[in-house]
């Protein structure tokens, strides 16, 4: 039996086979390149076009907010001129010129969904974390993974210097020389 079906991201009244057809979020690239060449299907719109698209204005932020495609740590992308780009480095490529080798697209807003050209800056790694530490974002104490002491115990260690240092160690199960360091100062700083 063969039966035809039509696809959502092709006119109307294109059919196709059952065998070939395309659910909508994993539309075949390789078959709309096929109907691209037979001008039977473009992609639409110019690549500004396609990206005010895929954005909502946040009104109390004033990011652009992607809504697309999102790389796991929430990154904006699209696929553009036969390959994946980052949103924020092709809007910085297309509309303040090429990117210096070893600098980054960084964002003022610290929204990685944002795609607003004005919340975009310039900046080499240590700019980048430089910047994530002004802005209070480095993991330190509980927030790192693994961490055995919480703050109130480093607080504890710290204030009773009475108790010696093995003694909180074999209480919290951490290494002496950590509680040396958290007395010392070297480690915990932020507290």
């Amino acid at each position: 039996m063969n039966s035809s079906r039509s696809c959502a991201m092709r006119p109307a009244n294109y059919q196709i086979e059952a065998s070939q057809f395309c659910y909508e979020r994993d539309h075949s690239m390789v078959f709309a390149k096929k109907l691209e060449r037979r001008g039977k299907w473009k992609r639409p719109g110019t690549l500004w076009q396609r990206i005010r698209a895929r954005y909502r204005i946040d009104g109390r932020t004033g990011c652009h907010i992607w809504t697309a495609l999102l790389t796991p740590k929430g990154y904006a992308r699209m696929w553009w001129d036969g390959r994946n780009h980052r949103v924020s480095r092709l809007i910085w490529t297309q509309r303040r010129g090429r990117i210096p080798q070893g600098k980054h697209v960084l964002h003022k807003c610290d929204n990685p969904a944002c795609v607003r050209l004005a919340h975009l800056f310039l900046g080499d790694n240590t700019v980048n974390m430089r910047d994530r530490d002004r802005k209070g974002r480095q993991a330190r104490g509980i927030r790192t993974g693994g961490v055995r002491l919480t703050d109130a115990k480093v607080r504890q260690i710290r204030r009773q210097t009475k108790i010696s240092a093995s003694t909180f160690a074999r209480k919290f199960g951490v290494a002496i020389s950590t509680v040396c360091r958290i007395r010392s100062g070297a480690t915990w700083s932020h507290l």
